[in-house]
């Protein structure tokens, strides 16, 4: 075979099969600790992981991250205090309602949520793959990798532990682009 139609059928080939080979690991690792968990300091910590860096805000409650689910960028990175705050149930329905298609969002509870949960909150992150039983006790530990895109992601997980179990962790590895 000529050096031209050999170059001619690696750049056919590599146009045909070029899309895969773009695809990029994304390791996500998603940790909650409740209060009152085993082995932990303070009054836990909510560690939410992205290739290796922390993106999680720590804050009380639910701490939300949303990963492009083509590119792998971390698009926003929030936290809602349902545990005290008992208007913070209506900004995590809010945010959980304005992520576009093609996301994972990834969810982890620090400390305690349940406080001030309302189960529109809890409906609200049924629409990225949580599933019942849902409402949190006093305390429990609770992580989510969630999808809003189209059809079904298998890598959707929910770990949930109750008060002095935890705590929750979810450890994936997704091959990107997702869609």
């Amino acid at each position: 075979m000529e050096l031209g139609m050999t170059i001619f059928l690696f750049v056919a080939i590599f146009a045909c099969f070029g899309y895969q080979a773009q695809a990029r690991r994304l390791e996500i690792y998603i940790k909650s600790e409740g209060c009152d968990d085993p082995g932990i300091t303070g009054c836990g910590h909510a560690i939410i992981r992205v290739n290796g860096k922390d993106v999680s805000k720590h804050g009380r409650g639910y701490n939300v991250v949303v990963v492009n689910g083509r590119t792998g960028v971390v698009e926003s990175s929030v936290s809602f205090d349902t545990h005290h705050n008992p208007k913070a149930h209506n900004g995590l329905i809010f945010h959980l309602h304005n992520i576009q298609h093609g996301k994972l969002v990834l969810i982890a509870v620090q400390d305690a949520s349940s406080g001030q949960m309302t189960d529109a909150a809890y409906h609200a992150l049924k629409e990225f793959g949580a599933r019942n039983p849902l409402k949190g006790k006093l305390r429990n530990s609770y992580a989510l990798l969630g999808w809003s895109g189209y059809g079904v992601l298998d890598a959707v997980t929910q770990i949930q532990r109750d008060r002095y179990l935890g705590p929750s962790i979810i450890s994936k590895v997704i091959s990107l682009p997702l869609y």
